[in-house]
């Protein structure tokens, strides 16, 4: 995955295209103990509360790119 978002942010930078990067700058991970608690059972896809932090997240991303506020 690592790999695959930089290629995709090497093109977009030769197009002005911003790029956010969940799997790079979210910071959320099952491997971490503190956090193992937002992931299934599997602790391969976020739950609720997990969906929650990455959505803040994507949010605070896009108001920086946007320059507005976003509201859900």
């Amino acid at each position: 995955m690592k790999q695959y978002g930089e290629i995709i942010k090497e093109v977009c930078g030769r197009f002005s295209i911003p790029v956010i990067d969940m799997y790079a700058d979210c910071n959320l991970t099952p491997f971490v103990s503190a956090q193992a608690a937002y992931f299934d059972s599997y602790k391969t896809h976020p739950d609720q509360n997990g969906h929650d932090i990455m959505a803040r997240y994507l949010i605070g991303q896009l108001q920086s790119i946007f320059g507005k506020n976003i509201n859900i």
